[in-house]
């Protein structure tokens, strides 16, 4: 993550074609997508609803689907083929650089039984998994019924569950 490209910057919504006027575009694209005939361990994936509820999938044959560009070059390797439909042209920047190169130092700069060691360790492992979180939060209130209305003019609730009051 270190020496990697991100998206930023505001997006640049476009439909069609857009290989006609940028050469390697960089962004997220709906994408007309072909499977290898030939490929044993298919590499991309596909989120579909099931009885079940949403599943992820890794396809044969022909789909459409949403992707990061730089996932799709990835696969081009493996004889995937691909055909653009729309989506959003971001800028690219190495955001993390100085962020990974800091606590990098920090990290060999100490020994492995001081704190500051552990903590840049621990930042830096978990760097990739803490920037794809939700910052949704959900809170969980339990209010009497002539509060209710209160609540809905107030805030975004996302459900309400009665609760037996007879006891």
């Amino acid at each position: 993550m270190n020496n990697s490209a991100m998206p930023v910057g505001s997006p640049v919504y476009f439909e069609g074609e857009i290989k006609k006027v940028e050469n390697k575009p960089y962004g997220i694209f709906e994408y007309g997508v072909v499977a290898p005939d030939n490929i044993n361990e298919p590499i991309i994936k596909k989120h579909v609803k099931s009885s079940n509820g949403m599943r992820t999938i890794a396809p044969l044959g022909k789909w459409t689907g949403t992707y990061f560009s730089e996932e799709i070059y990835n696969a081009i390797n493996y004889g995937y083929k691909f055909k653009i439909i729309k989506g959003s042209l971001f800028d690219q920047a190495n955001i993390f650089e100085e962020y990974v190169t800091n606590l990098y130092e920090i990290k060999q700069s100490h020994s492995k039984d001081d704190p500051m060691y552990l903590i840049s360790k621990l930042l830096l492992n978990s760097l990739y998994g803490r920037f794809y979180m939700s910052d949704i939060l959900f809170y969980h209130n339990i209010i009497d019924n002539n509060e209710l209305y209160d609540y809905i003019e107030n805030y975004s609730i996302n459900e309400i569950i009665p609760l037996d009051t007879s006891e």
